[in-house]
């Protein structure tokens, strides 16, 4: 089976706008992850292999500051299709969430 790789952007959910990010400790930003995550369980299933969060529903942070784009490129090399998402706390503030899912 394959993979497809994810992000997401905790200032969105369902196209709405949350707020800006920032501010949010990570105990927040899991919490808003886990809602993700059943949100995914909710309209993909629990059968696996459905390419998104719903096969990841542990969220590990990645040490240190980031700009969105060493983030991202980091998270598309570093994670794992059967590990945690990865979340990294970025300089401006915000966080950057992302994480290859089983397909």
């Amino acid at each position: 089976m394959g993979g497809i790789y994810n992000s997401w952007n905790p200032d969105y959910d369902a196209y709405e706008k949350l707020g800006d990010g920032k501010g949010l400790t990570f105990d927040q930003l899991r919490d808003k992850y886990h809602d993700l995550v059943a949100q995914c369980q909710y309209m993909d299933g629990h059968g696996g292999y459905t390419g998104t969060f719903a096969e990841k529903p542990q969220l590990k942070l990645a040490p240190g500051m980031w700009t969105r784009d060493e983030a991202k490129d980091h998270c598309i090399k570093n994670n794992e299709k059967w590990g945690p998402s990865s979340a990294y706390r970025l300089d401006n503030g915000g966080w950057y969430v992302g994480g290859w899912c089983s397909s």
